[in-house]
């Protein structure tokens, strides 16, 4: 659950949602960053009581990037 909100967040983030949106990264550089970010969530939802999935702010700075 974690890691597709993950996947999400980031879809969101990079404008990939709507009428025209850019949709899934093509690119090998541009899906690593992606997969990677999303990774870092579910990773973040392990290591917290519940696996509760971590707020926006709880997040590194500068996060998916």
């Amino acid at each position: 659950d974690a890691f597709t909100a993950g996947v999400l967040a980031v879809l969101l983030e990079t404008g990939s949602f709507g009428d025209y949106g850019a949709g899934i990264p093509r690119d090998s550089d541009r899906l690593r960053s992606l997969l990677e970010a999303a990774s870092e969530v579910a990773a973040l939802s392990c290591s917290r009581p519940g696996a509760a999935a971590p707020s926006r702010s709880r997040l590194r700075p500068g996060w998916p990037g």
